[in-house]
């Protein structure tokens, strides 16, 4: 027999497929005329003859949107810039809380600048009145005159008695009613508690570690962790924990302050509360005390206040 007439070898029985293909007119894949088997020589003609067999349209093992088992949604494509569109989504998403941040810094940075050139002008108002620092508010005839007025031609005319984030515009002296739309108040062991008359800053023997100015502004509604929530503000610095609504700390619960040597750095206040606290020499926040470092005066050998 030539090699054309030659036949394939007949195909192992297998539970009855075979006969189900000879019933049913399918042949298995080895049994397919239309593709060479192992062995056989191939045809010139062999694909040429198989893709004219098949039947005009798309190409095989192509889907098309209109093919059997592929779903509309699964046939649409993503946007050509689909990409593009997701990285500016997770660009803004992420520069949100990094714009509060940059915010919050330069509200800090601009409250101790602040700060520090309030110190200075109270410093130089002290050069010219032998040491003595303005009292907390003078009264002139009818009209009262608070520390920032009497320190105003030291200031150069700079805007400097309002803090980003603890705004007093429009606010009025607690007790005295008198228009005191500042940020700052200052501490009022200067003048009147240790002598008669005021206190020179050179004879306090700690100044880096005695508080100057603090962050006042308009008292709160409940504590010092809220926003405003009343138009009086107090012009002389107490104690924190004898009216903490009065000295808030707007900084996410910390409080920019200066002392006497004109350093300024920002705080977690030490003491709301009164409990284990001195009030009149005990620590505002860090190595920063309401006198003295934390001690009276001429004693600083002992451990300093609470």
């Amino acid at each position: 027999m030539s090699s054309g007439d030659e036949r394939l070898p007949a195909e192992p029985y297998s539970f009855g497929c075979s006969d189900r293909r000879r019933e049913s007119g399918l042949q298995s894949p080895s049994a397919r005329t239309d593709r060479p088997s192992a062995g056989r020589p191939v045809p010139a003609n062999h694909h040429r003859a198989s893709l004219a067999a098949r039947p005009a349209g798309n190409p095989p093992n192509v889907q098309t949107e209109n093919s059997p088992g592929l779903s509309p949604s699964k046939a649409k494509r993503f946007p050509k810039y689909w990409w593009l569109v997701v990285l500016i989504v997770m660009a803004i998403a992420g520069g949100i809380p990094a714009v509060r941040l940059q915010q919050y810094w330069e509200q800090r940075a601009s409250c101790q600048t602040n700060l520090r050139r309030l110190s200075t002008a109270l410093l130089l108002y002290a050069q010219d009145y032998e040491g003595a620092l303005p009292p907390t508010e003078s009264r002139q005839g009818d009209v009262w005159r608070s520390w920032v007025e009497m320190a105003d031609p030291y200031k150069k005319g700079q805007d400097i008695e309002e803090c980003p984030s603890n705004p007093a515009a429009g606010a009025r002296h607690a007790t005295l009613g008198y228009p005191f739309s500042c940020s700052y108040a200052l501490n009022y062991r200067f003048f009147g508690v240790f002598a008669p008359g005021p206190f020179a800053v050179e004879n306090v023997e700690i100044p880096a570690q005695t508080v100057l100015l603090v962050e006042a502004g308009r008292m709160r509604e409940a504590g010092p962790f809220g926003p405003p929530a009343s138009p009086l503000a107090m012009s002389a610095y107490f104690d924190t924990a004898q009216t903490p609504r009065a000295y808030p700390s707007p900084h996410d619960r910390r409080m920019c302050i200066s002392a006497i040597d004109g350093h300024t750095v920002c705080v977690r206040v030490a003491h709301y509360s009164p409990a284990w606290h001195d009030p009149m020499y005990g620590r505002v926040g860090r190595n920063v005390y309401n006198w003295n470092g934390g001690h009276p005066n001429g004693d600083t050998g002992t451990p300093p206040r609470e």
